[in-house]
């Protein structure tokens, strides 16, 4: 629940209070730091990320409505213990040394390849406008303008070494295969390319390649990454057949 609606919520507390309460001027704010649990709270409500504002209790008279604050040190006493397997697709706290952090920009850049077995027709212009526009708009909605996607593509179809059958599929799922894929891509471009910079790499497939499916790629550790101009990317996709023929959406589920 958004902030905006979070505070619809407490407008339409007051509009049901005694005139007295309802004229109150300003709401007061208490700002919960340490010890925050849903029991301490009054009416017991769930707290919220930093910042955000939680009706927690309406007073009357000049008390008017509280709310509740939730700051720094409350947060980290609401988070979901670490996850105890080796996998990280697990539920816990997220390991932020594996994953981008989803605030700021986010800067991206997209290299368009084909195949001996598979040339490309078409322009990449055309592919990127599809998919990339309303996915930069979409993370900004979604995270209330905190997160900001930038994807910068390269306009010229890179001729891979290898036909597209011997890259990854969904009948071969190799993170090996994913990698190389992404190491040939930038290998091809970076006479002509600065990868420095770059937080993500988003490496797209004609349609009709072997690229049968469109995986992130999202090794657990930058040492699995592909390097170029001294920056390592270890974040992004590989988008392929399935991307060419969905919806824009399917973009937006993809690249962070």
């Amino acid at each position: 629940m958004g902030l905006g609606v979070r505070w619809l919520v407490a407008v339409s507390l007051v509009a049901l209070l005694p005139a007295s309460a309802a004229g109150a001027a300003v709401p007061r704010i208490t700002a919960y730091s340490v010890g925050v649990t849903a029991d301490t709270l009054p009416l017991a409500i769930a707290t919220g990320p930093v910042g955000n504002l939680w009706p927690t209790e309406v007073g009357t008279g000049s008390a008017g409505l509280t709310s509740g604050r939730v700051e720094a040190a409350g947060v980290a006493d609401c988070l979901p213990p670490p996850a105890t397997t080796q996998s990280f697709h697990n539920s816990g706290a997220i390991n932020w040394t594996s994953f981008l952090r989803p605030q700021g920009p986010l800067k991206a850049i997209m290299l368009f390849v084909d195949y001996p077995d598979r040339p490309a027709v078409g322009s990449t212009t055309d592919v990127f406008s599809r998919y990339v526009p309303k996915a930069e708009q979409w993370y900004s909605a979604v995270s209330y303008g905190k997160v900001s996607l930038s994807v910068t593509p390269v306009n010229t179809w890179f001729r891979m070494p290898r036909p597209s059958t011997g890259y990854m599929s969904r009948a071969n799922a190799s993170f090996t295969a994913q990698r190389q894929l992404i190491q040939d891509a930038v290998s091809a471009a970076d006479p002509t390319v600065d990868f420095g910079g770059y937080q993500l790499i988003y490496v797209v497939s004609p349609s009709g390649s072997g690229i049968d499916y469109s995986p992130g790629f999202t090794p657990t550790s930058p040492a699995f990454g592909v390097t170029a101009d001294g920056n390592t990317l270890w974040h992004g996709a590989t988008l392929g057949k399935r991307m060419s023929r969905s919806s824009w959406n399917f973009a937006t589920a993809v690249p962070v």
